[in-house]
């Protein structure tokens, strides 16, 4: 269960997300193309993923690419 803080941080981030998506999808419509929206995922916590190079990364790149949003 979230508490307070979170729950008004999530509906902030939802809120963002939401704004932009109205934007990119008014600009692609201008282009004639289809803007694919993202799925918004939050969690808590952290998350690293060790790569084959030795270096290891933010989960949240690896899912952007996969066209999440994850926070």
């Amino acid at each position: 269960m979230l508490r307070i803080e979170e729950e008004e941080l999530a509906e902030f981030v939802s809120v963002v997300l939401a704004d932009t998506e109205v934007v990119w999808n008014d600009i692609f419509a201008d282009l004639g193309k289809e803007y694919k929206e993202p799925k918004l995922v939050l969690f808590t916590g952290s998350v690293q993923v060790s790569l084959r190079s030795g270096r290891s990364i933010n989960r949240a790149v690896l899912l952007s690419r996969r066209q999440k949003c994850l926070y």
